[in-house]
């Protein structure tokens, strides 16, 4: 117990520290408003691309990750849409709360890795990060873009997470080189 507490804890120390910049520190909800928008449209993008270009695809494990990923990937989805036959809501708000089934918090993925595995930890986390996210990034805009009534190709191209993935799994299979001027 105390050690899983110690994995997660840098996590919740960064949910703190926003706590203690907003109400005592004063730090406006402006700030955490542009904020969101450069972690959503810069920096989790090029951490997503730069961790999937630069880990190892290769071997059989790759489609064996991807099978079990789709599978549980399918099961909530399926859970999701099964819940609205008992709960039921207007699209938008259906699209809102079924991603809850199926998608998954990737930093906090992406830091256990960290910690429990090191760089090998990392890497595989990176390859189920970039098998996992076009998926499901790809069902949630879907799923608020019919809600919205919007055009689900033009939401598709536009969102950078799917984008910095497929980018990154390009990048890693043409083995194009890396980016990194350290290495």
């Amino acid at each position: 117990m105390l050690v899983t507490v110690l994995l997660i804890l840098p996590d919740f120390m960064l949910i703190a520290l926003g706590a203690v910049l907003r109400h005592f520190l004063g730090y406006s909800a402006e700030f955490f408003r542009y904020t969101e928008k450069l972690v959503y449209y810069l920096l989790f993008p090029s951490l997503l691309f730069y961790s999937i270009s630069h880990t190892s695809l290769a071997g059989g494990q790759t489609l064996s990750l991807f099978i079990a990923i789709s599978g549980v990937i399918a099961t909530g989805v399926v859970a999701g849409w099964l819940a609205l036959l008992f709960v039921p809501a207007d699209p938008l708000k259906h699209a809102s709360v079924v991603q809850c089934a199926f998608r998954f918090n990737t930093y906090l993925a992406l830091s256990l890795a960290t910690e429990l595995g090191g760089k090998e930890g990392l890497g595989l986390m990176s390859v189920m990060v970039g098998l996992a996210v076009p998926l499901v990034n790809i069902l949630a805009v879907h799923a608020l873009a019919r809600g919205r009534q919007r055009k689900i190709a033009v939401e598709l191209v536009t969102n950078p997470l799917i984008m910095a993935t497929l980018l990154g799994l390009c990048w890693n299979l043409l083995q194009l080189p890396s980016l990194n001027p350290w290495t």
